[in-house]
């Protein structure tokens, strides 16, 4: 009788949990001491946890500021009240950190209380991505617009180094040679220019990420990033993603080269980790395609020294490079072919920690079958 009223009351438990899955905020639900009793899928992909790795922790190390967390609870457990705070900091396991406003409120079992979360940078995101869209198709008219008209004439400039090289003594052959070498590296950059402008020729299929993936390590752990750790953590039980596989292939090539040249500044302890993860609510706001559902999120990361400060908010523009030797058009191209996608790419620096995290879209389940 009493095993048969435990079963009970954990049912009514889970089913009364069950209720915040419906909610499309994350939500979680603490104890009187902080203990985190449940989690939303939307609160874990929020935090970018498990709830093996929540139960792990406590409220007070997930929202600062402590004194400000501790007055809600008193609000709620004593007095039986809604309380409610705005820009706390939230506090992630992997410690990446931003603001947001929560309520709480008391829940049904004493002594527990219901944490829902109002983050600010999902809807900063969404204001950031159209913008950098915008500007993107800005660069690439521009792009187009430049690259026509400096083609021309630098193909006559060549044309006529060749002719001069042909009656050039042996002293003034070597700058006829540069002229050319140079006519050929702005003739290159002005063709990364056009591809900024031009729509990727590129076919969208079911595609397996894992398969790319793999493709994109075997290549780093036997070429450029031969004398760095790479490690992988895939969640293999993800679906096929809506994709083309060559793009995405260079996609992920190019992140990954960018993370092995910061990953080398840490000498023998440099390292890479390629990750994916299924993401339920990550949507992107395009007001031509609504709100398409991106839940698949693959995230490359190093243990460089970070991005310089100051290019935070133009890492992704044309020309924007701190290499000696680099254009500043990968990031600008690979933006480009993700949009094409119709996916997002962000990232996060820290001192010690760069992450690139690609969200993309599944493939529809006509084309995986």
């Amino acid at each position: 009788m009493e095993n048969t009223s435990r079963t009970d009351a954990a049912f009514k438990i889970v089913k009364d949990y069950g209720v915040f899955e419906g909610l499309h905020l994350p939500v979680l639900v603490a104890s009187d001491d902080g203990r985190i009793e449940y989690a939303n899928n939307h609160a874990l992909d929020l935090l970018s946890s498990s709830f093996k790795g929540l139960k792990s922790l406590n409220l007070f190390e997930i929202i600062r500021p402590k004194n400000t967390l501790n007055q809600l609870m008193q609000d709620v457990l004593i007095a039986g009240n809604d309380a409610s705070a705005f820009e706390i900091e939230i506090i992630s396991p992997s410690l990446t950190s931003f603001f947001g406003d929560v309520l709480l409120t008391p829940h049904f079992l004493p002594r527990q209380v219901v944490l829902i979360f109002w983050p600010r940078p999902s809807t900063d995101n969404f204001k950031k991505q159209s913008i950098a869209n915008e500007r993107n198709q800005s660069f690439g008219r521009i792009g187009l617009a430049l690259a026509h008209e400096v083609k021309n004439p630098l193909a006559g400039i060549r044309g006529a180094a060749q002719l001069l090289m042909l009656d050039a003594s042996e002293d003034q052959k070597p700058l006829g040679q540069l002229i050319i070498e140079e006519t050929d590296r702005i003739h290159r950059l002005m063709d990364k220019m056009e591809s900024l402008g031009d729509g990727p020729n590129i076919e969208l299929g079911s595609v397996n990420i894992h398969a790319i993936l793999d493709t994109v390590v075997k290549l780093a752990e036997n070429g450029f990033a031969s004398d760095i750790n790479i490690v992988c953590d895939f969640d293999v039980s993800l679906p096929q993603i809506l994709g083309d596989t060559d793009s995405l292939i260079q996609i992920f090539l190019n992140l990954a080269k960018n993370a092995a040249e910061a990953a080398r500044e840490r000498g023998k302890e440099g390292k890479i980790v390629f990750s994916t993860n299924y993401r339920h609510d990550h949507k992107m706001r395009r007001c031509e395609r609504g709100f398409p559902h991106l839940p698949i999120e693959i995230a490359i990361t190093d243990n460089g020294f970070g991005i310089a400060d100051g290019l935070e908010n133009f890492l992704f523009d044309p020309f924007v490079t701190t290499k000696a030797s680099g254009s500043g058009m990968g990031l600008a191209i690979i933006r480009k072919l993700i949009t094409a996608h119709n996916g997002t790419i962000e990232f996060e620096t820290d001192n010690g920690r760069t992450s690139f995290k690609v969200r993309l879209p599944m493939a529809p389940t006509d084309l995986e079958n």
